[in-house]
């Protein structure tokens, strides 16, 4: 199970968002002007289009004219990027716990 989050910018609209975890972001309307700070360039991303953020990355989201969409889902693969983080980690212990008893059984 991962989490995806699907956001909405009005027109010119900015925000700032601080990465907690591996994810990636995919703009799924309109033109996204992205920067991510400690980086020496930012990016326009459109539609269809996706970059992979970082734990610790602050972004500073926006958009030049009318509405962006966008989404923020978690690896497809967490095992590249480790264990599941935050809401998702107690899940996954509990699931765990009786899975191991009953393996040892």
């Amino acid at each position: 199970m991962r989490e995806i989050r699907t956001f909405e910018l009005d027109d010119r609209q900015a925000v700032r968002w601080l990465s907690t975890d591996h994810q990636t972001l995919q703009v799924l309307r309109g033109e996204l002007w992205l920067t991510v700070e400690g980086h020496p360039t930012d990016h326009w991303l459109h539609a269809g289009d996706c970059i992979e953020v970082h734990p610790g990355e602050l972004l500073w989201l926006s958009n030049w004219q009318g509405a962006v969409r966008f989404r923020l889902s978690q690896p497809l693969d967490n095992r590249q990027v480790g264990a599941p983080s935050g809401r998702l980690r107690w899940a996954s212990q509990w699931v765990r716990l009786p899975l191991r008893r009953r393996l040892a059984r």
